[in-house]
């Protein structure tokens, strides 16, 4: 009769952890032709730079085996002068856009500081699928400045 009392025990296996960060150097990280690594800074001691073009170049950091839901997304790079003033990244669910933002790689990141890490913020998105993708276009400005792919931070927020 009500009420009912039973033992319940279990094994939680292959949980996904609420943070992913995806350096440059690392499986998930592409790059077109053109990109140059540089060591000695940068989140995990390196990062990819390009000279501004067209648009046709791009790197892209693809985290998969995401559970669908909000996702926040950061992203870092090493600030100098001689950086791309509206450097171009894209969010994507698979393959489909959700939004692009520009930052100001001549100045440092704003906002979080993780491990010494300083990650500007790019937004929240909302992934329906199990595949988030960052893609940084090398169309920006100005003439002769320089765009850094670093690394890329991704965090489960919601639902």
């Amino acid at each position: 009769e009500n009420p009912f009392d039973f033992s319940v025990s279990g094994t939680v296996a292959g949980a996904l952890p609420l943070v992913s960060i995806l350096d440059d150097g690392e499986a998930g990280y592409s790059a077109s032709a053109g990109w140059t690594t540089y060591t000695g800074v940068g989140a995990h001691g390196d990062f990819a730079y390009k000279a501004v073009g067209s648009g046709t170049e791009t790197a892209t950091w693809t985290l998969s085996g995401l559970l669908p839901g909000q996702y926040q997304v950061a992203v870092t790079w090493q600030a100098y002068t001689n950086r791309a003033m509206d450097a171009r990244y894209t969010v994507l669910d698979g393959a489909t856009a959700l939004g692009t933002v520009s930052v100001d790689q001549r100045q440092n990141p704003v906002g979080l500081v993780e491990n010494g890490v300083l990650w500007q913020d790019v937004g929240v998105y909302e992934l329906t699928g199990d595949t988030l993708v960052v893609r940084l276009s090398d169309q920006a400005g100005p003439a002769g400045s320089y765009v850094i792919a670093d690394a890329v931070r991704v965090e489960r927020v919601g639902e």
